[in-house]
């Protein structure tokens, strides 16, 4: 992102792994359905069908929080009372 010698930002919305990183937040607050929405919106908009890759640059970084974001909304893992990782599969 660039900013202007103005302090004025080139660009309005953050880097894609912020917007996935933000989805299971909001999705935790009560009140705030409308803001996660409008999150996994961006989220899903910026997916590339062919790659399946976030954003425009494909940072690395962006790919790991949307990642983590789409596992937990796909309720592949869930976090426990004492923060303990919950994971739908089990080791056989």
């Amino acid at each position: 992102m660039t900013v202007s010698d103005q302090g004025i930002p080139s660009e309005q919305q953050g880097p894609i792994g912020f917007s996935a990183a933000l989805v299971p937040y909001l999705r935790a607050l009560p009140n705030s359905s409308k803001a996660a929405t409008a999150q996994l919106i961006r989220l899903n908009a910026q997916r590339n069908a062919s790659s399946g890759l976030y954003g425009k640059s494909e940072a690395y970084y962006d790919q790991c929080l949307a990642l983590f974001a789409t596992g937990f909304l796909d309720a592949r893992f869930r976090f426990g009372p004492r923060g303990e990782l919950n994971v739908e599969w089990k080791r056989g």
